[in-house]
């Protein structure tokens, strides 16, 4: 879990070390952010933004693994605190 204030600027980088090629993407479905598509080992994104409301909010990072399109060490919650 990562716990944030409100108003506070969050930013949360991948990076896929994956050496078989598995493509990667995180998001915050909620607030409507997405990393693309991490396809080659080495490669990251970031994504950035301000703790607006808070709550608690879902992450997920997709990938395709043994033919699941989430793994299971990649989910967890982003708890905004109110000011």
């Amino acid at each position: 879990t990562l716990y944030v204030n409100q108003g506070e600027t969050v930013a949360i980088t991948l990076l896929n070390l994956d050496e078989r090629g598995q493509p990667h993407v995180l998001a915050i479905p909620s607030l409507g952010l997405k990393t693309p598509t991490l396809s080659k080992n080495g490669e990251l994104a970031t994504l950035t933004f301000v703790a607006k409301d808070p709550g608690v909010f879902e992450y997920n990072g997709r990938t395709v693994f043994d033919g699941r399109e989430r793994h299971v060490h990649m989910e967890g919650r982003i708890v905004i605190r109110p000011k």
